[in-house]
Formats: C-alpha cells, structure tokens, sequence
C-alpha cells in the first residue's frame, strides 16, 4: 500500500503543547515552518527554519546538518516514496529538486513571483507532480524538467491531495478563501465540491490511503470535515470534548494493521488521535507554551510526533 504523507501550514497560532514526554530536539528560539519524516530511510528527517533553510538530521534529532541554505522561507517538504533519494521543496521562491537525498539542488523555473505552498505526487506516474502555489495549479510530466499552468491561476492554494487507486488519478485541491476543488483531467478542468462546508478556507487536504474515496479537511479557525463520497457532500466531525478547533492535520499507517490514523493539533497545541471519523483520542497532557507552525509523524517503528514551532522542534514518542 503506498501513501502520501502532506503537511501544509500556511498560518501560525499562539499554543500549548500538552505531553508528558515533550523533548526539544534542535533550533531552540527558531521558527520551524515544514516537517517532513522518510517514510522509507530510518531515522531521517528534514525540517525548514525560517531565514535559514533546509536542515537534515540521520539520527532522529540529536544533531543536524544544514543542506540548503535559503533565505525565502521553505513552505513545505515532499519525499518521494517510489524513490526515496528525490526530495522535493516548495518556497516562497519557486519549487527546488534534490534527487540525491539532499546532496544535491536544483532551482526548477516556474512564473515570476510564484510561492509554492503544497506538492503532490502521482504514485502511478513517477515523473508526474503537481504544485499549489499562490497563482494556481502547476504540473509536471517530466520529472520536474518543465512545468505548465494547471489551472485556477486566480486562486491561492494552500493544500493538496491525490487519489491515484483508479485508472486515472484525482485531485483534491484546497484554495486559501474559497474552498475545494476537484480534478480527473489533471487540471484541464475543475470543479467547486464544496456542499456542506461552512468555512471555505482552508489548510490541509487529506485523502484516506486505505479507502480512497474519504476525505479529511482542515480549515482556519474552523471544524475538521469528512467526506465519505469523494468529496459531493461533507460534514463536520463532532468534537464536543474538545475546547478550541483543530487546525494542522497529518496521516499515516500503522505497521501492522494498515490501519489509516490521523493526527491532527488545534489552537491551544493539544494532540490528538482521529480513529474512525468521530472517535478521537488526546495524546499528553503537559503544557508547553509556544507558537505552533506544523505538525509530522513517522510511520516506521518506533512512531514519534514532531512539532515545529517558532521557538524549536518538539519530539514525542508514541
């Protein structure tokens, strides 16, 4: 079963950190926009700092290697899990490649002043991908040689997802004010998939990689929704014991059951367990006050979150 794993953070808000097991593992007093956690190379992991660049660590935080340095802020990190040596970046700058592990970048030219927030791969095509930037939708067939328009030009993007079981993948497509938008021609054409939602702004798009046609959605100061149709209708999931609304999402697999797991962080930094749509599990309960700016989870043995904030990186096992 492959699975993508997609983080977008396109704001940042005031939170307390609940855990009894909270370590801070690097960038003390540093902002920490992106989070991305190999899925495939043990212990591995790359962070964006704000006004700094892209940071690698081999040993799960203990010490950190800076690879790429870059004053544009790096938005977010995408590796490509049918080549683990490709890593992806999108920057307030443009996309950048590094097809050797982070030894290696190259700056892939796009539209001036166009800031890449989310990226997406089809993992039935390994030379497709595409990008959700600030003026719309870009595509790659080429491993990432050229890229063309894709679409919704007029639209900011902040999240993207794809279901790629079918013959023909599908695009999910959040924009910043005016909701989700669905693709199967690769962006020739989109359309508006927004009944049911009350909050059109949106910040992260997840596509269940065990039942492809349930989607999860965050949206800014707003509920968490589902949609079980592949998007014709979504509904808002109950969390009545929850004070203040949940924001940054991520996904994963278990290992051994393949079970779909969301875990997801509101506005007061409390972590949470999504199991089954509407049963949800708090994760901690000490607080640590910061600023939070994105959420990451490992899916090899053993699961840790991590968290970024504008003070540092926060690490919990689980």
């Amino acid at each position: 079963m492959k699975y993508i794993i997609s983080i977008t953070a396109l704001f940042v808000c005031f939170t307390n950190l609940y855990s009894q097991e909270w370590e801070q593992v690097g960038f003390d007093g540093k902002t920490v926009n992106c989070i991305a956690v190999s899925p495939i190379e043990n212990n591995a992991i790359y962070v964006g700092i704000k006004g700094e660049g892209l940071y690698k660590s081999t040993d799960v935080g203990k010490s950190w290697l800076l690879v790429y340095s870059s004053v544009p802020v790096i938005n977010c990190i995408v590796i490509d899990n049918l080549d683990s040596n490709r890593l992806f970046l999108g920057a307030d700058d443009g996309f950048i490649l590094s097809p050797n592990r982070a030894i290696d970048f190259f700056n892939v030219p796009l539209e001036d002043d166009v800031k890449v927030n989310c990226i997406v791969l089809d993992e039935t095509q390994s030379s497709a991908i595409l990008l959700g930037t600030s003026k719309g939708v870009y595509k790659s067939f080429d491993n990432c040689t050229t890229f063309m328009k894709a679409g919704l030009s007029n639209f900011a993007v902040s999240c993207i997802a794809i279901d790629n079981s079918g013959p023909k993948a599908v695009i999910y497509l959040g924009t910043e004010k005016s909701g989700i938008f669905k693709s199967a021609n690769y962006g020739t054409s989109w359309s508006p998939i927004n009944n049911g939602l009350d909050n059109l702004y949106t910040v992260n798009i997840l596509c269940n990689t065990t039942k492809t046609t349930n989607l999860f959605l965050s949206t800014r100061m707003g509920n968490i929704f589902v949609s079980e149709n592949s998007g014709s209708l979504w509904r808002s999931i109950e969390l009545s014991n929850i004070e203040t609304y949940l924001t940054y999402l991520v996904q994963t697999s278990e290992t051994i059951t393949n079970r779909f797991i969301i875990y997801a962080l509101n506005t007061k930094g409390e972590i949470f367990k999504i199991l089954d749509y509407d049963r949800i599990e708090k994760i901690g309960n000490k607080t640590i006050s910061d600023i939070c700016c994105c959420i990451g989870v490992s899916n090899l043995n053993p699961i840790y979150i991590l968290i970024g904030t504008s003070s540092g990186l926060y690490k919990l096992n689980i």
